[in-house]
């Protein structure tokens, strides 16, 4: 599942960056985008 798979790179840029809020934040537009 697309979803699935987004959640699961959105929570490996959370650890590698540690800032969640930002990085839901791209996601979340570049998901609304498509």
């Amino acid at each position: 599942m697309i979803f699935t798979s987004i959640m699961i790179f959105a929570y490996f840029s959370y650890k590698l960056r540690g800032d969640s809020k930002i990085c839901y934040l791209k996601w979340n537009f570049m998901f609304k985008d498509m």
